[in-house]
This record gives structure tokens, sequence and C-alpha cells, in this order.
């Protein structure tokens, strides 16, 4: 599975405790067997879960595309992403 990084700001489980995981109409229920993280299962922050449960009927990368074009890139996000996404944070979050 991927970790719980928020599809449109990169807010990971961390920083936003009340998010969520969102299952699309292209999820299917993975199978004991397989490995990997399931189409159609995407996490979402607090402050965009309720818009990506709304889109749940679409398949994932539609919704995600209609989500990212609704909040474009935030600074904040675009520094969070040079500096090396959630497991650097993680990571140094004590120095």
């Amino acid at each position: 599975m991927k970790p719980a990084v928020c599809g449109v700001c990169g807010k990971s489980a961390i920083e936003s405790h009340n998010g969520d995981w969102v299952t699309f109409s292209d999820y299917k229920h993975p199978d004991n067997e397989e490995i990997g993280h399931p189409d159609g299962l995407e996490w979402f922050c607090e402050m965009h879960l309720e818009e990506a449960k709304s889109l749940s009927t679409l398949v994932s990368r539609e919704a995600l595309e209609e989500l990212r074009n609704r909040h474009p890139t935030t600074e904040k996000t675009k520094t969070r992403k040079e500096n090396g996404g959630w497991l650097r944070r993680l990571l140094n979050r004590n120095e």
C-alpha cells in the first residue's frame, strides 16, 4: 500500500489526523495474494476529504484530476515536495 498522503495537497496522516481513505468507482477489494496498492483507493486530508467523497462515483484518476484543478498546488505543498516528502519529514521531525 502507498502511504496515507493527501492526493491533492501532499499532507500526510501525521499532519492531518482527521483524513481518511476514499474508494472510487474503479476500486476492487484486493485478493489476499495481491501485492501493492489497489486501484481506486486514495487518502485525503480533512480539508479535501468531503470533496473527494463527493466525487467517489468517478474513477480515481478523474477524481484526482478534478480535485487538483480545483485546488492548484500551493507554495507550501511545492516546498514539501522539494524537501523530500512525508518520509523525510517523519524522520526529521525531532530535529
